[in-house]
This record gives structure tokens, sequence and C-alpha cells, in this order.
């Protein structure tokens, strides 16, 4: 199960906690502005530096061009993000709590900083979203899907500084960041700004489970009278948290040294298959050839079947560290 990773909120002033942006406007603007300067600065030295031989034909100068046009376009991008970074209005968050916890409510307070007199249509909406991140030839690419919109606040006057209250759904999926699949949320403020740039930032922010569960295994003794081989569920896990039944027979040619009852997870997407152990509960080989059990679903990674990403658990029954039957739940 992977971290959560760098946390999006700093401590505020008066108890709260500031989020910071996904990606600070003068950063990206400093970038890009210094990738425009070296590409512009090495096309423009290539064509001064050997006129002589540009001059020799057409062949040799329109590619020349065509990098000196792309070096407009980098300029232009660099010129409209710096204009943003310095002129647009720029949005501070502040969250009465430093998590969303699912099915429970927080304080979400804004104020916009900057040229507000040219800002109208303004909408704050908190959005959970599936990404999966996967790799074609040699290029890595990342595609996200919106899963769950929770508007906040919309109106074409915008408050310029507000509040509003986040009642977050208690099936809301938390927060799971795998290596190449992961469920996010962010807070996204989008406005409208004449004559500029418009506003158009994203805040990163987590929701953690109401009552997160270290998910537990139970071998209950003997199942006598269990006539079918394999996993049988009384239920289908369907909640992390509650507790669910399960009968195990088995029929080996050897008796095995250890035997085991594993609760895996796999999570799937548009690359890369990600699995992992949940929980594991060994007990001897001697052990007769039909058990009961109880197990509980561990809150992270939750049971999710998206567009994109899906997170499976499977219990299965293990013999000298071999699968002999396994169930999906």
């Amino acid at each position: 199960m992977s971290s959560t990773g760098e946390s999006p909120l700093k401590e505020a002033l008066g108890g709260g906690w500031v989020l910071s942006p996904d990606a600070g406007r003068w950063l990206n603007a400093l970038i890009m502005t210094g990738f425009a300067v070296i590409w512009n600065g090495f096309v423009w030295a290539v064509f001064f530096h050997r006129p002589g031989d540009l001059a020799d034909g057409l062949f040799q100068l329109i590619p020349l061009l065509l990098f000196g046009l792309i070096g407009l376009v980098v300029a232009a991008l660099a010129g409209y993000l710096l204009l943003k970074a310095a002129y647009t209005p720029r949005p501070m968050l502040v969250l009465s709590n430093p998590r969303l916890i699912a099915g429970g409510s927080t304080t979400l307070t804004w104020n916009i900083l900057g040229n507000v007199s040219r800002l109208a249509n303004l909408h704050i909406v908190l959005v959970g979203y599936e990404e999966s991140e996967y790799t074609k030839g040699t290029n890595t690419s990342t595609d996200q899907r919106d899963i769950t919109t929770i508007p906040l606040w919309s109106g074409s006057q915008p408050a310029v500084t507000g509040s509003a209250q986040i009642l977050i759904p208690a099936t809301a999926l938390p927060t799971w960041r795998g290596k190449k699949n992961r469920l996010r949320w962010k807070i996204t403020v989008k406005g409208a700004v004449s004559a500029l740039p418009d506003v158009n930032d994203t805040f990163p922010v987590e929701v953690v489970p109401a009552a997160p569960q270290a998910g537990q295994i139970v071998i209950a003794g003997p199942a006598l009278g269990e006539p079918n081989l394999g996993i049988t569920l009384d239920a289908v896990p369907t909640v992390a948290g509650d507790a669910y039944a399960a009968r195990v027979r088995w029929q080996l040619p050897t008796t095995p040294r250890t035997l085991g009852l594993l609760l895996t997870w796999e999570a799937t997407g548009k690359g890369d298959t990600e699995t992992g152990i949940g929980l594991k509960q060994t007990f001897p080989g001697e052990a007769a050839d039909a058990l009961a059990a109880a197990f509980v679903l561990p809150s992270l990674p939750p049971r999710h079947k998206g567009a994109l990403v899906s997170i499976l658990w499977t219990l299965e029954l293990v013999a000298d560290d071999k699968v002999v039957h396994r169930r999906k739940l």
C-alpha cells in the first residue's frame, strides 16, 4: 500500500490550514521562460553564426525556420504564463481541518487576491478523480477521469472573500496513491478575467476514511460438513470494516508444512498492474481440510471499479506459498 506522499497543507494563522496549489504560477512561468530563452538562443545562434551556409539553399533554411516558429510559440506561452503569474487574481484557500473525512464536514474559507475588479463567474468545486499513468513507446502519459463533483460556490458576481461548508459523502472514496494508479481529490477554482488570463487553479486535498480499518482474518475453527471445495462466502463483501464469514475446504495430495489465508489487492489501470498483500493469517498444515474463517476488509486501498482504475480484493488459500484456491471479493 502506497503512502499518501507530501501533504498539500501548511499551517496557517487562526488554527486553519492553507492549501498549497498543485503548481505554483511563478514556477511554471519561470520554467517556461527559461526553456524559451534556451530554445530561441540556440536557434538564433545557429542562424547568425553561419549565414553563408544558410544562403546556399532553401532546403537548409526551412528546418531552421520551423525551429524558429516553435520558438515563437514557446515564447508566447512563456509570456502568457508570466502575465498570469503577475496580474491574474490569485485565490487563497483555508480549511478548518487538515483532511476531509468521509461522512464528515469541514469549513472552506477563501480570499481572492490581486486584480479582483476584472474577475467574474467564479466557481469553486471539490472533485474526486481517478488517475492512471502509463507508458507508450518512450513516452509516459497520465490520464484522469472525474468520479465525484461537489459544487462549493458559484456566482456571476464573485465573492472575493467567503466561506462554504464542505459535506463529504459517507461513500466517498478515500485518497490512495499507488505507483501508477491513484485515487485523488482536489478543489478547483475557476473564474473569467477580462483582458487577462482566466483564473484556473487546482488545490490537492486528502479524503480519509471515517473509521480507518487495518483489516483482520480470524480462523474460527473446523467447518464440519462443508460439501464444496474452495472458498464459500456467506455474503459478498462490500464495505471496509464490516465482518464477513467464509468457509474454506481443500484437498491436497500431501500434507503441507503451512497453510495460510491471504487478503490481497490488485489495482489495474491503463498501464501497469499493481498488487499487494493486505493481510495474512497462517495455521499448521495438519489442520482439518475444512475451516471456518471471518475477515474484515482493510480501508486502503478501497474497492473501486472505474473507467481508468479498478481495485479488487481477493481471498486466497495458500499451501506452502502456493495458491490453492482463490475467491474474488
